[in-house]
């Protein structure tokens, strides 16, 4: 039991300097107190460590062996070394204090006197960037101090320079105000004067600093012009001051002031209250101008305008002035009498607002070719009145400003409606002529041709022929009337306008010519004679459509060819053949059917083609009555109807249809041959529709067609092109 706990005891022993040796040693080879002494007491653990483990093991094998071990010489060697460094280490411990201790103690001491320097550095950088930043700011303050007294005397010497500038300013201010001609003063509350500038002064042969102190009274004005006149309503120059002194700022553009020699002068006055540095007032500040000159030159001008006006108002023709965006500045009299316009309903209007769309587009385009030409051009120009329209030839010039750019149109209008009126019937008069003496060689070179000469006769056996004869005969002599009116209109009003110019001079005439209007009836008749004019006109213009209406089938006045709407030829040509369809004891009543396009005007001989209308239309009507005569129960209501259409943008067609007794297949091939007909004896040339297939075809360019079914009915149709094709069709 003794033997065990001695083993367990060596072990732990053994154990426990193995422990301590291993915790000297991991310092020691890190470099942390690398000594001898700490050498020497590792080894000693160490072997004390192997001897109690040597003590171990030899318990051990004693306890399993009578026989002596190797290993008790080997324990007795391992603690005989161990107790003799344990006596040579404490043997020497004293002497090997100082080798061991001192450079433990000098590392120490090296490492204490390292830190006390790296604190020592880092307190002298500290030192030294407080030193750098004081000394920054040092110098900051310092660049900062000798900027300011730069700028200082920077300021002393602008301040100088200013001082010097409001001197001069000053000075040339004075000299400004003395030297303008203007009046420019300055009153206290006592109206005395406390400030004159030289031209003021001066008007009244005195200078500003005599006139300083004093009021207007002192001054020589008259009392009426500074205190004013109440018994004319007047107020002077005192009125004014207490009103510009109680705050008011006064313009007067008419005021009146005498000057040192006396004479009257206009001045236009202007003056303001003068404020302190408390907004109190304490001055009036006046400045007048002489506008004298100005005002008499103003009424210089006034005179001329008034005598330029006087011979344009009394000027016959038309005379206005417009801006360049056609805008009335003016017009004379006889413009606003033509007009029926006063000038303020002219001025500042264009022509649309005064005149027809159409008329005031060709007056701004005239108006705008003479602005871009910039010189004077003259045209003829029509103008809408009461009585109708008129011609004028105006003369239209531009206005030039100082810089020579146009700001203004002149324009000057004479009415030559009369002498237009005279070309007119002139030239209708050498047209008609020259008409006929082209017909009269157009006859005489159609007599050369047969052909020619039994067209002649067809045309003049047809109702049109008679028809244009008679509308002929009819529009000269309702042209002559219905000519006249407008003039005799207009010289029964000039009559009337100076029969009344001279009741309203002469109220109270002699006698004889009292008793002889009373005798005519006077007021009767100025009233009535308008009125019967009237009627004449309505009665001509009645006459002029019924020959219109005959025109129209015949055009004879349409020699060449002409844009004309089909459906008048139409109509015109059913009118002249309205008394073939009404009925009769002995004659059936015929319906007229109309189905009309929307067709535009054709390019054709009008009189031509209204005779290819009446050929076909008459056919028609002959086939519904020969039917009804051999068969009067079988056709239901005779009818033709007529359809116009547009083919295309060059081909218009007239179709006309009627529900007789049709073209026999025998006869169709030789319907447009001359001289065929089937009709009896007298009553057809059988020339009416090769006639009419001459003109639809070689004359019009165009083509005739029909298409016919036996006891149902024939449809004839005519294609025009739109415009004339110098091209004939075969037939």
């Amino acid at each position: 039991m003794l033997n065990a706990l001695m083993m367990v005891s060596n072990a732990f022993i053994s154990l426990s300097y193995f422990i301590i040796a291993s915790l000297l040693l991991l310092p020691f080879l890190k470099g942390k107190q690398k000594t001898s002494l700490v050498l020497v007491t590792i080894l000693v653990f160490f072997s004390c460590a192997l001897g109690h483990g040597g003590h171990v093991l030899l318990m051990l094998e004693q306890g399993h062996q009578t026989r002596t071990s190797l290993l008790l010489p080997l324990q007795v060697g391992i603690d005989l070394s161990t107790a003799m460094l344990a006596g040579i280490y404490i043997a020497l411990r004293h002497s090997y204090a100082f080798l061991i201790d001192g450079p433990l103690l000098l590392t120490q001491t090296q490492d204490q006197l390292t830190e006390t320097l790296d604190v020592l550095a880092h307190m002298n950088d500290n030192l030294e960037s407080m030193v750098q930043t004081r000394t920054t700011a040092l110098s900051k303050a310092n660049e900062q101090l000798e900027y300011e007294i730069a700028k200082r005397k920077q300021a002393e010497t602008a301040s100088q320079q200013l001082l010097e500038q409001s001197e001069q300013q000053a000075q040339l201010l004075r000299t400004v105000i003395d030297s303008t001609p203007d009046w420019i003063f300055a009153k206290d509350h006592n109206f005395r004067y406390i400030f004159v500038n030289q031209g003021y002064a001066s008007a009244l042969n005195q200078t500003p600093e005599m006139m300083l102190g004093k009021d207007d009274l002192e001054l020589g004005f008259p009392e009426e012009l500074v205190l004013g006149n109440l018994e004319q309503g007047r107020e002077g120059f005192r009125a004014d001051d207490q009103r510009v002194l109680a705050g008011q700022i006064i313009h007067n553009p008419h005021d009146p002031a005498t000057d040192a020699n006396g004479f009257l002068h206009i001045f236009d006055t202007q003056k303001f209250p003068l404020f302190d540095a408390k907004g109190q007032i304490f001055a009036v500040l006046g400045f007048a101008r002489d506008i004298t000159r100005h005002k008499q030159a103003e009424k210089a001008l006034q005179e001329s305008e008034g005598r330029l006006q006087a011979i344009l108002d009394n000027s016959p023709a038309v005379i206005y002035l417009k801006d360049t965006e056609g805008r009335f500045l003016s017009a004379n009299r006889q413009f606003q009498t033509i007009f029926r316009l006063s000038q303020t309903e002219i001025v500042g209007k264009s022509n649309y607002d005064i005149f027809p769309p159409a008329l005031a587009a060709a007056f701004h385009a005239n108006d705008q070719s003479v602005l871009q030409a910039g010189a004077a051009i003259q045209w003829e120009e029509e103008a809408l009145q009461e009585d109708g329209l008129h011609t004028y030839l105006s003369l239209k010039f531009p206005l030039f400003d100082a810089d020579g750019n146009a700001y203004a149109v002149c324009g000057m209008s004479t009415d030559i409606t009369e002498r237009k009126q005279t070309e007119v019937a002139l030239q209708q008069s050498e047209a008609q002529l020259r008409e006929k003496a082209r017909q009269l060689e157009q006859t005489l070179l159609e007599l050369r041709r047969t052909q020619t000469q039994l067209v002649q006769t067809e045309k003049m056996s047809s109702l049109g022929q008679l028809v244009a004869g008679v509308a002929h005969e009819i529009n000269n002599p309702v042209n002559f009337i219905y000519g006249n009116l407008i003039p005799a209109g207009d010289y029964i009003q000039d009559l009337l306008q100076l029969l009344a110019l001279y009741q309203q001079h002469y109220p109270k005439p002699l006698p004889m010519i009292e008793a002889e209007i009373a005798a005519i009836d006077l007021n009767f008749i100025v009233a009535d004679l308008p009125k019967l004019l009237s009627s004449m006109k309505i009665g001509a213009e009645r006459i002029r459509q019924i020959v219109l209406t005959l025109r129209n089938f015949s055009r004879l006045d349409e020699a060449e060819r002409k844009t004309v709407n089909l459906h008048e030829g139409i109509d015109s040509t059913l009118l002249l053949l309205q008394h073939r369809f009404k009925a009769k004891p002995d004659q059936i009543k015929i319906t007229v059917l109309k189905d009309y396009a929307d067709l535009p005007l054709v390019e054709c001989y009008a009189g031509q083609l209204n005779q290819v209308l009446m050929n076909l239309l008459t056919n028609a009507i002959d086939a519904l009555e020969e039917k009804y005569a051999e068969e009067p129960t079988q056709i239901a209501l005779p009818t033709i109807h007529i359809q116009t259409e547009l083919l295309n943008s060059e081909w218009v067609r007239i179709q006309i249809a009627d529900n007789g007794a049709g073209i026999p297949e025998a006869i169709q091939p030789r319907l447009f041959d001359p001289f065929f007909t089937t009709k009896a004896i007298g009553q057809g040339t059988g020339l009416g529709l090769s006639i009419s297939y001459q003109i639809v075809t070689e004359t019009h360019g165009g083509k005739l067609q029909y298409q016919s079914t036996p006891q149902q009915g024939t449809t004839f149709m005519i294609d025009l092109p739109l415009r004339h094709l110098h091209k004939s069709h075969e037939k």
